[in-house]
């Protein structure tokens, strides 16, 4: 730590460019600890976290000097030649120097300003230019900026800009050099590291954060990254892993960067070393909460730590990299694309065309635990595999699993899941943990509450893809020769991507935001569903598939009208018609039912939901799963 020095100085010591000599009073002598270089630059190194400031973060800061000068806080910095890397205090340090342009900007032909030195952000190279033309875009060529982007900050400092005008306490000359006064002669505590060493520099800048305002869990597995690896080729690979999560975010996918990062390591990392770490646990934010007694670690150590391998981090991360550029890949687009061809090029078309979809949908799914069977597939066959007919195909068991995972399990069994994918022949695990699923007669009993959950939880779209799957198992898939197959490709296709003839109708409880439902009879022939029960209409059991033309002649009909209107129907969705006959039996054979039929009114309906109808759901969705059950032979 002798390499470590510091003392307070003013901000305008600190921001001007000329050199500044840095003295601290030792009894009756003065020494010189320091010197700011002339001329110097301030440098945001690409480990540090994105800038986080709110408006509300700056408003106060704005309020505060104001009202005077103030004491800012740590500047931590790390000095190689004239160049002064920002540990600590980066995001005050970019504030200030906004404040002062703003000033220059707006009244620098009426106040003396200062100039200051260069801010340059190593994860956003055009951030300099934005300073020379004052945040106005009009004056920049687009692309030097966004180019440069890495991280997608851009927004967020045109923003803070923006905001310091609409605080409006900048408004006039006077107020303009009353705070430009207070954060010259405002104070900081600047620290410097003089030993030029990045590691140490970074283990400074995580011994800071992590004993003060937390890092985020992202941050901190950068930071810990960098401080294994230096090189550049893992700074080009985290670029890239940003540029792909960004990607998915734009397209309103939830799958975020460390969910992916989590998912790989969980499985792959049992692997690495003959099984050395294969006891070892380590929860989201990758610190440890189970390991072996004998090791010399502790709980809570963070994992990049533990393997301290630079070689499996960048080997892994570039895995992740290219399984990202497939995942994108099939976000953005809605058919496949050259690279998906060459990625599925044993087999055909039509086939292709179904993979396609089916990993979409399970892209597409708010559900985060079974994309780590995603992530296996295509670790596993696509990218390490030699893509083979075979290999292609075993997408087809983790549609059937990820669907009967989304439809019929908690997040509680997440660990089953990452288990799964622990097995070497991780395709027949995921075929015995389906059959369990069949076999487990107290599935349905303890998942039809859970699925009343999923209905309060889940939107409409979320349902609609689930229904979808699972009627596409129900349709088109089978257990055979102890692989999930599918039996007519064209068919599924069809039934996949026809929205004319495959048109989804909510059946059971109609989809109208206000609750009602048209009953003959009735005032202006509508009956209103008590609130607590109109969620239901997002229920995976509550929709079948018709053609467009039968789904809008069904309306928002009440359930009885609507089995009338269909009982001469000729279903082209085999589950639709196995929906259709279940719950028209309901209709027809339950007693509480037909006894409703018989005294029909706003009381009695009332009534039933509030007495009947959760209980007859739940023998709704046994009968379901009974049924998927006997399709499967399992």
């Amino acid at each position: 730590m002798g390499s470590i020095v510091g003392t307070i100085i003013n901000i305008s010591d600190y921001l001007k460019p000329e050199k500044i000599a840095i003295y601290i009073d030792v009894g009756s002598n003065r020494e010189n600890i320091f010197d700011l270089e002339k001329n110097r630059v301030y440098i945001i190194p690409d480990y540090q976290r994105e800038i986080r400031w709110q408006k509300e973060n700056l408003i106060e800061l704005m309020m505060d000097l104001k009202s005077g000068c103030k004491f800012v806080g740590n500047i931590i910095l790390s000095k190689k030649n004239n160049e002064y890397f920002i540990i600590d205090g980066q995001q005050r340090t970019t504030i200030m120097l906004m404040l002062i342009t703003y000033i220059r900007y707006k009244f620098g032909s009426q106040l003396d300003i200062s100039d200051t030195c260069i801010l340059i952000n190593n994860s956003f190279e055009g951030l300099e230019k934005l300073f020379e033309n004052n945040f106005d875009l009009s004056q920049i060529v687009i692309n030097e900026i966004t180019d440069t982007d890495y991280y997608n900050q851009l927004n967020h400092y045109i923003n803070l800009w923006n905001y310091i005008e609409e605080t409006n306490i900048i408004n006039d000359q006077d107020s303009a050099e009353s705070l430009y006064k207070n954060i010259m002669k405002s104070e900081i505590n600047i620290i410097i590291n003089r030993e030029d060493n990045l590691g140490t520099s970074i283990d400074y800048f995580l011994d800071t954060n992590l004993k003060g305002v937390k890092l985020d869990s992202e941050d901190i597995f950068k930071c810990y990254l960098f401080s294994k690896d230096t090189s550049n080729s893992i700074r080009e690979s985290w670029k890239t892993l940003k540029k792909y999560s960004f990607i998915l975010e734009k397209h309103a996918i939830k799958y975020t960067l460390m969910n992916v990062l989590y998912q790989y390591i969980a499985c792959d990392l049992y692997k690495y070393k003959n099984g050395k770490f294969k006891n070892y646990k380590f929860k989201e934010d990758f610190t440890l909460s189970e390991f072996e007694e004998e090791s010399k670690y502790y709980k809570g150590e963070h994992l990049i730590k533990v393997i301290n391998d630079k070689n499996y981090m960048q080997k892994s991360i570039n895995i992740i990299n290219e399984y990202l550029k497939i995942i994108c890949d099939i976000a953005c687009n809605d058919d496949q694309t050259e690279m998906f061809k060459s990625n599925f090029s044993e087999i055909d078309d039509q086939e292709r065309k179904v993979i396609f979809k089916l990993i979409k949908n399970i892209i597409k799914d708010s559900n985060l635990i079974p994309k780590v069977t995603l992530m296996k597939y295509i670790v596993e066959s696509i990218i390490l595999g030699k893509r083979r007919k075979d290999e292609c195909r075993r997408i087809y068991a983790v549609f059937f699993f990820t669907t009967f995972f989304n439809t019929f399990e908690s997040k509680k069994e997440r660990n089953t899941v990452y288990n799964l994918m622990k097995n070497d022949d991780w395709e027949r695990a995921l075929i015995n943990q389906i059959k369990k699923y069949f076999s487990n007669t107290n599935l349905t009993k303890a998942n039809a509450a859970l699925q009343y959950k999923y209905t309060l939880d889940n939107n409409d779209l979320d349902e609609r893809y689930r229904c979808k799957a699972l009627a596409a198992l129900y349709n088109y898939f089978e257990i055979k020769n102890e692989k999930i197959c599918v039996k007519d490709i064209n068919q599924l296709y069809t039934f996949l991507n026809d929205d004319n003839s495959y048109s989804i109708e909510h059946f059971i409880i109609s989809n109208n935001r206000t609750g009602k439902i048209k009953i003959n009879g009735f005032p202006n022939n509508e009956y209103v569903i008590p609130q607590g029960f109109r969620k239901y209409k997002n229920s995976i059991f509550n929709f079948i598939f018709v053609d467009k033309d039968k789904n809008n002649e069904l309306e928002n009909f009440n359930v009885i009208l609507k089995i009338q209107m269909l009982k001469e129907y000729s279903f082209q969705c085999e589950y639709s018609k196995m929906i259709f006959g279940i719950v028209k039996s309901f209709i027809d054979e339950n007693e509480d039912i037909k006894l409703l039929q018989s005294t029909l009114s706003e009381y009695t309906l009332n009534l039933f939901f509030e007495d009947k109808f959760i209980r007859l759901y739940v023998e709704f969705i046994n009968l379901v799963f009974d049924k998927i059950v006997e399709k499967f032979k399992v």
